[in-house]
């Protein structure tokens, strides 16, 4: 199975990024934007886990260390990564 990533994720990945190294130093950029991204790679493995998500046919991790969730849906041939969101954010 595939993971592929919306344009919505991708954009939310450089902006949580853009963030963290306005306020943490790139060093800790970079590290944030590799757990995001293996993160979301054990989903090729393992695409249902998490939990059920907040909006329908959507499902959640949250990601160890990081206040960060990563929105997706399993579909028939890959994994779509709808969002990845702050976990004070409001979602939906």
């Amino acid at each position: 199975m595939r993971v592929r990533w919306t344009r919505p994720a991708v954009v939310d990945l450089t902006r949580i990024c853009d963030y963290t190294q306005e306020h943490f130093g790139a060093a800790k950029a970079r590290n944030t934007a590799l757990t995001i991204y293996e993160s979301a790679a054990w989903l090729k493995t393992f695409p249902n886990l998490g939990r059920p998500g907040r909006k329908p046919g959507t499902r959640e991790v949250v990601i160890p260390n990081l206040p960060i969730l990563i929105i997706y849906r399993v579909l028939d041939a890959h994994v779509e990564v709808a969002r990845i969101l702050h976990g004070a954010r409001k979602w939906p």
